[in-house]
């Protein structure tokens, strides 16, 4: 995990990056307001529901097809599972604890 594409949406910025903020010395708190497509949260997106993309590390990924026999996790450097798992539980269950809901797209 090195950024989150927040699909367009400014106004969860602020929320992101103080949520974010105590993990900045790993590398994990980068957020851009552009939007990605082609991925699982496409019809999510569609229907304004909200969802983000994850942006990972291409570690050998797409050299030469996109998803293969190849997607093991032996692939995956251990420290990124775990920091990444841990970073992610916690956005989850801050998002959840919120007093209200994220603000959605205009």
């Amino acid at each position: 995990m090195r950024e989150i594409y927040l699909q367009g949406n400014e106004a969860v910025k602020p929320i992101f990056e103080e949520m974010l903020d105590p993990y900045e010395y790993l590398d994990v708190n980068n957020l851009t307001i552009q939007n990605t497509n082609f991925t699982d949260h496409d019809v999510f997106d569609y229907y304004k529901i909200l969802g983000f993309q994850i942006i990972q590390d291409g570690l050998n990924y797409s050299t030469v097809t996109h998803h293969t026999n190849m997607d093991a996790l032996e692939y995956v450097p251990e420290r990124d599972m775990m920091i990444n798992a841990t970073v992610i539980a916690v956005l989850v269950y801050q998002i959840g604890e919120l007093n209200s809901r994220l603000p959605r797209e205009d």
